[in-house]
């Protein structure tokens, strides 16, 4: 599996996005599933809200009922009324992709996949429910489609098994996808923290697909919390009007809700910063000037006399200091090059050792 992880890229672009930059606001993908109720013009609207909201990425979920579930299956009759056309799909992605937005697929079996790539998305999304499937896995790898991968109810050893099978077929770019899909989702069912643990085994970009009560403040917010453990990417329902009842409305935000929420997340991000070390900023430097404790000279001290703990305190100054109390312990015995006077900054120039005069 380490020789198969090698493969894939931690950073690249996803249409006109880049994913991989620590610290940068998340992607934010509009999910418009199912909430068109199989009505092509319907989603059309999703999308025009959703690009009005803010939203970097529309996501159309596409899928064959034949594919999902067996005649007599409980939810066959609900896929089979809400399940697009493909010339309904055409005339959808069409219009999506005159909005000015990237536009990528949730795709659940080869022959939507294929409707997806003719319709020239920038990304796939896999459901957790396939993945350890096979065939479709290795189609949308070869396909070179960066690959949102669902990982919710699923172990390490899945995971590990999927991107095997994904690299195997050339699939280089993956994003794993933490979301557990109640709908609506409690929040003590969330587990936000795998999004560190992912990111921990696997060593690549994470996201978070939200499924938590629409209807309850912590479904505007709970997202600030995926970020802070790392997550890149973030996912978030979208519905015209959750009173009218339509599929996974219960984890949907109205466009005014979504907009609220995107403007929340990209203020938060905004106080982000890359894990690498970094240059103090001027802020960091102002900070420093106001609250870091430095040596200055507790009385008169004259040249050539000995610097030790009685001469010297370390208070808050209005200028930079330079010799910090644990600096001054480890400096050993120092004799001062020059008088000073009390309360007098005390620089490393200003102290030599005693035996080097």
């Amino acid at each position: 599996m380490e020789e198969a992880m090698n493969t894939f890229e931690t950073r690249f672009e996803i249409g006109g996005l880049t994913l991989g930059n620590r610290g940068a606001a998340p992607i934010l993908i509009a999910e418009t599933a199912c909430a068109h109720d199989g009505s092509a013009d319907e989603a059309m609207r999703l999308v025009d809200a959703s690009v009005a909201a803010g939203a970097d990425m529309v996501q159309l979920q596409v899928f064959r009922a034949a594919e999902q579930v067996p005649p007599g299956h409980k939810l066959r009759g609900l896929l089979e009324r809400i399940a697009l056309s493909d010339d309904d799909w055409s005339k959808v992605f069409r219009h999506a992709a005159g909005g000015g937005k990237e536009v990528m697929a949730f795709v659940y079996d080869i022959p939507s996949l294929d409707v997806a790539l003719a319709n020239g998305v920038v990304a796939l999304k896999l459901n957790s429910a396939d993945l350890l499937n096979r065939p479709l896995l290795s189609a949308c790898a070869e396909s070179g489609l960066p690959i949102f991968l669902g990982t919710g109810a699923s172990t390490l050893e899945e995971i590990a098994k999927s991107l095997s099978c994904i690299s195997e077929h050339g699939g280089r770019k993956v994003i794993l996808m933490h979301g557990v899909q109640d709908f609506p989702t409690a929040l003590s069912d969330a587990r936000i923290d795998r999004i560190r643990l992912l990111r921990e085994t696997f060593g690549l970009p994470v996201g978070y697909g939200d499924h938590t009560d629409a209807t309850l403040p912590i479904s505007r917010i709970i997202d600030l919390m995926a970020i802070g453990l790392g997550a890149q990417v973030l996912e978030k329902h979208i519905t015209m009007d959750r009173s009218e009842g339509k599929p996974d409305h219960q984890a949907a935000l109205h466009p005014d809700e979504w907009k609220l929420y995107a403007e929340t997340v990209r203020t938060a991000a905004s106080g982000l910063s890359t894990s690498a070390p970094v240059e103090l900023t001027e802020a960091d430097r102002r900070y420093r000037r106001f609250q870091k404790k430095f040596a200055v000279a507790a009385r008169t001290i004259s040249k050539g006399e000995a610097v030790n703990d009685d001469s010297v305190r370390f208070l808050r100054l209005e200028e930079d200091g330079e010799i910090s109390a644990i600096d001054f312990a480890g400096m050993g015995k120092v004799i001062a090059r020059r008088d000073l006077a009390p309360y007098e900054v005390i620089r490393n120039a200003d102290l030599c050792c005693a035996d080097q005069e």
